[in-house]
Order: structure tokens, then C-alpha cells, then sequence
């Protein structure tokens, strides 16, 4: 369990300019604020997201036919 100050810290590591930055600054977000594990995180699907992750799925995800939100180089 990290500390708010260490999530924090972790946070603004992350390049939120780049598409990989955005994915890493949603997962990081995910765990930390909804207490979601790795696991659960790497099987969300897209029949499983509101709104919040919309702009991800539209803008910075790469193209794919994978029914997983989060890919990693691009599978």
C-alpha cells in the first residue's frame, strides 16, 4: 500500500504527453484510487468501461482489434 504522498510522487513521473505516458497515468490511477490489481487491470475489457476511460480508448490507444484496454506495444 503506498502513501498518498508516494502515489503522488509516482504520478508525476509519468509523461502524459505521449500515449504510453496516458496509458501508464490511467493504470497507476486505477490501482491507486479504485484499489484495482495488476490482474485485474490487464483484463479489463472494453465492454467493462464507462465514460471515464473513453477518451483512452478514442485517443490513445493504438489501433487494435483486441478486446483488452490496456496493450502493451501495441497487441
Amino acid at each position: 500500500m503506498l502513501t498518498k504522498d508516494e502515489i503522488q510522487r509516482t504520478v508525476a513521473q509519468v509523461d502524459r504527453s505521449t500515449v504510453m505516458g496516458k496509458r501508464d497515468y490511467a493504470i497507476i490511477l486505477l490501482s491507486a484510487r479504485n484499489g484495482l490489481r495488476g490482474s485485474d487491470i490487464i483484463n479489463l475489457k472494453l465492454t467493462d468501461v464507462g465514460e471515464a476511460l473513453k477518451e483512452h480508448i478514442l485517443n490513445g490507444r493504438p489501433d487494435s482489434h483486441s478486446e483488452f484496454i490496456f496493450l502493451v506495444n501495441g497487441r
